[in-house]
């Protein structure tokens, strides 16, 4: 072939890929032109305010999760752009208005079912749980199975396996001060749930499972983020990697437990109160309704006892811990407060002071209901983002089509100043006499029928730790090196301390009463 032809080929070919990228470009351009005026003036959301970014791409909502601020970030929206409904992503509507809480979250003959992009990534073992289940089959089945074992009568049950654990946590108090509370607390509310579900603790306040295998310095990372950023295992960051990496060691180590937990109960020597034990040896027979008489619910497989029980350490144990951190931060910012309380706390509780309280003698204390309601309000572990897909109905009055993503946040109604007068104000004394609308706009374990699932479990582990360490210590919090900026609540999932140390003076009351 001449040395023309092969010139001439080679400018062939060099115009004809020329041609093919200008026209995939152009393509491309059109196409983006396209979904750019259909999201700006055509969609079917384009009529309400909100966000620029957020009428053309979801890395709006993204951003905000990454940057540990999502949940401040969508108040401060609904307060711009509301207070009708906010447009923050190319199909997602944010709303603050208390009529739309029934709506998206109550119980209905169409709900607004969970967000499948959302929770479904929210697993470890890579099967469904009590939280991310988002069919309405798989949630009613594995919720049946549950439901007995956490009602207030079976946590009533379980005081008596909690009680030695908080003991032991507050043994270990009595050491050189100032105390960082934020490690003990966080061990604490794990010990608990582990002894819980799995009929044994893992003993982190005795350094045994960190000893281990350093997987509880790891629980609090996993999922927490998975639902809100898309690829977030593939994140070079370095808290999602420690995260990514703590994931086989949870999977061996909840299967060696529920192997260990299988076959203690095959010798019937499993105690009383303990979660695992009353869901597998329950042979559920309900309807869909809830009623006695029609389909059989088919038993959790090991998979799945793994993957709940993992869920529940998870869920119980850092909301637990933030909640009780924050709870004796706020006292000790308001010292009327506390005085109050610790009075009330004292009348009730035993006189030795080392003795943790029978929850039946403070379940129904006035003020101390009263201040841990307030602390839920205020300072809620998880008043985030919880999306629901609409079906295609009226949602706070305003038709919402479905396929569209709505979200109501509760740090947002927790905030309402005509619910609550002075709403950035810790004021326990609103809680005497609460009305309608606060009961509505209050929901710091969600609402609705895919409320948190252990709600009396964590007001009755709140109850007795607050009890027990105001009946035995005094407490002072150290100002110099706990600062309002380490008490910051970060957003990762769950709303806790960015600081992730929080010292106390702490001392034995038979040192300063008398």
């Amino acid at each position: 072939m001449r040395l023309a032809d092969l010139l001439f080929e080679a400018q062939w070919a060099a115009t004809a890929m020329t041609t093919i990228v200008t026209a995939i470009l152009a393509l491309s351009l059109v196409s983006l032109t396209f979904l750019f005026l259909h999201r700006l003036y055509f969609h079917p959301l384009a009529a309400y305010p909100g966000p620029w970014l957020g009428r053309f791409t979801e890395w709006n909502t993204v951003l905000a999760s990454l940057s540990g601020e999502s949940t401040r970030i969508r108040h401060a929206w609904s307060q711009r752009y509301g207070p009708g409904p906010v447009r923050i992503g190319p199909n997602e509507l944010l709303f603050s208005d208390l009529a739309s809480v029934k709506d998206i979250y109550g119980q209905s003959s169409r709900p607004c079912l969970k967000d499948p992009s959302f929770y479904g990534p929210f697993t470890v073992c890579g099967v469904r749980n009590v939280f991310n289940s988002f069919e309405r089959a798989d949630h009613a089945r594995i919720r049946r199975l549950f439901a007995h074992a956490f009602s207030l009568a079976e946590v009533r049950k379980m005081q008596g396996r909690v009680a030695p654990i908080l003991g032991k946590c507050l043994d270990g108090l009595e050491a050189a001060q100032p105390v960082d509370l934020y490690e003990p607390l966080s061990r604490l509310f794990v010990d608990i749930i582990s002894e819980l579900s799995f009929d044994e603790s893992f003993d982190t306040l005795g350094g045994h499972l960190v000893d281990e295998s350093g997987w509880a310095d790891q629980l609090q990372n996993i999922s927490a983020l998975l639902g809100m950023v898309p690829f977030i295992e593939w994140l070079p960051v370095g808290f999602v990697q420690e995260a990514v990496r703590a994931r086989p060691l949870m999977i061996e180590f909840a299967r060696q437990r529920i192997e260990g937990f299988r076959a203690r109960l095959a010798k019937g020597m499993v105690r009383e109160g303990s979660l695992l034990k009353r869901v597998v040896e329950t042979d559920v027979d309900l309807d869909d309704e809830g009623e006695h008489g029609h389909a059989h619910t088919q038993p959790l497989t090991n998979l799945e006892l793994m993957e709940n029980a993992i869920v529940f350490i998870q869920a119980g144990s850092e909301t637990s811990m933030s909640s009780m951190l924050y709870l004796l931060y706020e006292l000790d910012r308001h010292p009327a407060v506390r005085e109050k309380l610790v009075q009330e706390i004292r009348e009730a509780c035993p006189s030795d002071t080392r003795t943790v309280p029978r929850f039946e003698s403070i379940q129904s204390l006035p003020y101390l209901n009263q201040v841990i309601d307030e602390t839920l309000r205020l300072r809620g572990p998880i008043p985030v983002n919880l999306p629901r897909i609409s079906p295609g109905k009226f949602i706070g009055g305003h038709y919402v089509p479905a396929g569209t993503r709505v979200c109501n946040l509760a740090y947002t109604t927790h905030r309402d100043p005509a619910v609550f007068l002075d709403p950035e104000a810790f004021v326990p004394e609103r809680w005497a006499e609460p009305t309608e609308a606060m009961k509505l706009a209050f929901r710091p374990f969600s609402t609705g029928p895919r409320n948190c699932i252990g709600i009396h479990l964590a007001r009755m582990d709140l109850m007795l730790a607050t009890c027990a360490m105001y009946n035995r210590f005094d407490l002072r919090l150290d100002v110099e090196r706990t600062t309002p900026e380490m008490m910051y609540a970060q957003d990762r999932g769950v709303m806790s301390p960015q600081g992730k140390r929080v010292f106390f003076y702490i001392t034995p009351r038979e040192k300063t009463v008398n």
